[in-house]
């Protein structure tokens, strides 16, 4: 299998591929996604990935352009979505309650610690 190939797999897999600046290969995976095989190749292909990933991030010209505003001679219209949260906004000016899926109020002595340790049981951290 090509090294390109093997690239391909991992990224239609949800596994991210990426190489540090001291050249180890870093891998961001959801759980349950990495099977046996997939751990199998990316062991058998290590060097090769870190070689080809090195390539490709010093070759793609990482600096992407600076955005600017471009100047328009009208306004353009918004999208149903825009419409949408301008509608719902008008409703309740000002609420929050659109983007907040959902809220949890906790009573008590807060324990940063704890808090911490209960996100990374979580993977949230």
């Amino acid at each position: 299998m090509s090294i390109v190939k093997l690239v391909n797999t991992f990224t239609k897999a949800g596994i991210r591929l990426a190489v540090t600046e001291d050249l180890h290969l870093k891998v961001s995976v959801h759980n349950g996604v990495m099977t046996n095989e997939l751990k199998q190749l990316l062991v058998e292909n290590k060097a090769q990935l870190i070689e080809h990933l090195r390539q490709y991030s010093s070759s793609s010209g990482l600096e992407l352009p600076e955005i600017t505003a471009r100047k328009r001679d009208a306004m353009i219209p918004l999208s149903f979505s825009q419409r949408r949260l301008w509608f719902v906004d008008q409703l309740n000016q000002g609420s929050v309650e659109y983007n907040s899926l959902n809220y949890l109020v906790m009573e008590g002595e807060f324990s940063e610690c704890c808090f911490r340790n209960a996100l990374k049981q979580l993977r949230l951290y």
